[in-house]
Order: C-alpha cells, then structure tokens, then sequence
C-alpha cells in the first residue's frame, strides 16, 4: 500500500505540481533580471535572450512523465540544471547569473520530495549537492572570498528552508492519502463480505463486525499514523505516549470482540429490558476515551428497550457517533430521544463540517447502509439532515417493539 501511495502523489505531482514550479522558475529568472539592473542600473541583451531557453524548461516539465518512465529521475534533474547553468552562463551578469543559480536551489527541492524519494541523513538528492558545491567553486574562481561566504549562507539558507518547510506538508498529505486508501480498503473488504451474504443472518453479523471491529481498526490505523509522524519528527517521548494508547485501544477492542462473541452465544432475552440512557452513556464514555469526542445526552432514564432492538439502537448510535469523530472535525456532539407513540426517534446532532454528500447514498457508506437496515428491521428509517451552517443531523426511527 506504501509503494500505491508514493505513485498517486508522484502523479499527482507530476499532474498539478509542474505547472507551479514553471512558474517558480519564470519567477526566479525575472527576479534575476531585476536583481541584475539594481546593481548595475542596466540590462544587456544576453540576459534577455537567456529567457528563451525557460521554452526549454517548458518542454523538460511537460515530459517530466515520460521522462521518469524511461528513465532515471537524475536525468530530469540533471537536464534542469544544464538549462539553468545555460541560461546563467549566457546572461554574463554575476549578480543576475548568481541570483539564477540559487534560486533554483528551490525548485529542485521541492521536485525531489515526492519525485526523489527517501535519502536518509543526506536529505536530499546527490545532484543537488554536486549542483550547490558546484556553484560555490564557481564563485570561488570568478568572485572575492567574501563573497562566497554570501553564496555558501544563501545556499544554505535556501535549501534548508524549503526542505523543511515543504516536508511536513508532502507528509501531511501522504499520511491523509494513506488513511483514505485504509479507509477504502477497509470498506471494500466490507463490500466483499456484504457479497457474500446471502441470509439475514450472515448480514447482520457483517453489521456487527463493520459497527465493533472495523471501527476499532480504524481508530488504531488513525492513531499509528500519528505515532509515526511522531517518529518521523524525533518525538520519542511522543511516540512512547502514543504507543501506550494504541496498547489501550487494542486491548479495549479485544474485550469489546469478545463481547461480541458473547452477545452471539448468550442471546439477551427479550423480556429483560434495559434503560437506553445507561447504555449510550457507556458508549460515549469509550468513544470520548478513544477518540476525544464529548457527547451530551439528554434522553429519559424511563426509555427502556430490550433484546434485538436495544443492540440496534445502540449500535446505530455508536456508528453515527463515528461518523462525527470521522468527518465532522469537531469534538463535541448530542444524542437526544423522543418516544412518540410506538414509536421512538433518536437524534445524533454535531455543529461540525457538513456530511460529505457521497456518504449519504448507500454505495459511498457502507456504516449508513447497516444503520438503515438495523432500523428497516425494526419498521423503521433513518435521515440526514445537513446543512454547512447548523452541522449535521442523524435521525433515527424505530417502532418500540421488536419486529416479531
């Protein structure tokens, strides 16, 4: 999945990014030319004609693809920088040819992130260091001792600075494009067992499986992202903490299986009735535990379900609780019921980034497809409200007797 991951950011990169470091390249030369009439009050021809040659930087990014695919990405490099020391060697300004020199520094940087790889303690590619020293020989040769010492800190100023500067955000969007290829991973493996089923059953062991165990990966997939993000930074004792939690979501998640399993072999009668209160408050208390989120709960202590439809209510609940922690970027929600007749309506509220409008058919959410047939079962439905303004919505309905 690692190797799936690098491939869609290199060609996301290769897609959207070029265009961007053209344009950085086009900056760096008209900078160059400013830089060259501050300091001479003048400007010759050759440094004009030197901007022909960004048609040949063109044509290296628009084939940076083809290039990478039949050959090696040292070749794109180095093609880069033979243009850029074309283009500063026609100038025949030391102050516009340096200024070119350097500023490329930048846009090799950045390219080598996601294009270049990992290059351990050498942080980046071997050609942009022979590129860096070999600008500083060249200042040594044409330019005083001081002023080399100016070129070595704006090499090195320049370099760093973009170095870690772009790495977080590459990481960042690595570790999100990472978590949204788990996710789908993990919702096609659900699609698959749904496949499978074939009798009521099968399907509402696949619900549990999607409501306990499933949620519970992802919650550790979440967590051991940000452990090693922590790694990546040097944050041992960071890593240590996160550890410990990860230690603690496992073992919570092992217990919550087992329960399962026994909910399977020791049916709760359906004469043995529990307050719906105490059990959404238990799993409120596990969710803000595992995942930061604090619930308000506001329904009745004289709301007492049993059996089947207990288990339902509370795992519907439990998923649109997770849908929150998942999508509404925010750390603080409301479940409420209301009983109406025969009827019972629960509400999931969260002032947080609207439901993203994909999840609500059943093909873009599996969780909300188990929901909606938890609630059907019991002759009832679900509804989503969700508005950019007020947050998100999720009503549930069930008739207060189990279907028969």
């Amino acid at each position: 999945m690692e190797e799936r991951v690098q491939t869609q950011l290199k060609n996301q990169f290769l897609r959207r990014g070029r265009w961007t470091m053209l344009g950085l390249l086009a900056l760096v030369y008209l900078f160059s030319l400013a830089v060259s009439y501050w300091f001479n009050r003048s400007l010759n021809n050759p440094a004009f004609y030197a901007g022909f040659l960004m048609f040949v930087q063109l044509m290296i990014m628009v084939c940076a693809k083809w290039i990478l695919k039949w050959g090696n990405y040292y070749v794109l490099q180095i093609s880069q920088i033979l243009v850029t020391v074309l283009m500063a060697f026609i100038m025949q300004n030391p102050t516009g040819s340096f200024s070119l020199l350097i500023g490329t520094i930048p846009v090799l940087v950045i390219e080598d992130i996601p294009l270049g790889g990992f290059h351990g303690r050498f942080l980046i590619s071997e050609v942009i260091w022979v590129y860096a020293i070999g600008i500083l020989v060249i200042g040594a040769i044409t330019e005083p001792l001081l002023s080399v010492f100016y070129l070595l800190e704006a090499i090195v100023a320049v370099a760093l600075l973009t170095y870690y500067y772009y790495k977080p955000v590459y990481e960042n969007n690595y570790k999100t494009l990472q978590l949204q290829q788990m996710n789908s991973e993990l919702d096609f493996a659900y699609q698959k067992v749904e496949q499978l089923t074939v009798a009521e059953e099968r399907q509402k062991v696949a619900r549990d499986l999607h409501d306990t165990l499933t949620q519970d990966l992802v919650g550790i997939s979440m967590e051991l992202a940000i452990m090693d993000g922590y790694a990546a930074n040097d944050q041992p004792d960071k890593v240590i903490e996160q550890l410990h939690h990860v230690q603690q979501l496992t073992t919570q998640s092992i217990k919550e299986s087992r329960a399962m399993i026994d909910d399977y072999r020791n049916v709760t009668p359906e004469n043995a009735t529990v307050g719906l209160r105490l059990r959404i408050l238990e799993q409120t208390a596990l969710i803000q535990a595992k995942y930061g989120l604090t619930t308000k709960v506001a329904i009745s202590e004289d709301i007492v379900l049993s059996g089947e439809l207990l288990v339902d209510v509370v795992r519907m609940v439990t998923e649109a609780l997770m849908n929150v922690v998942k999508h509404a970027e925010i750390s603080e929600a409301k479940v409420s019921a209301v009983q109406k007749g025969r009827d019972l309506i629960i509400s999931v509220e969260n002032h947080g980034k609207p439901f993203p409008e994909k999840a609500k058919t059943p093909a873009g959410h599996f969780g909300l497809k188990g929901m909606r047939e938890r609630a059907q079962h019991h002759g009832g439905d679900i509804q989503i409200l969700s508005l950019p303004d007020t947050g998100t919505v999720v009503r549930i309905r069930v008739k207060m007797e189990a279907k028969s």
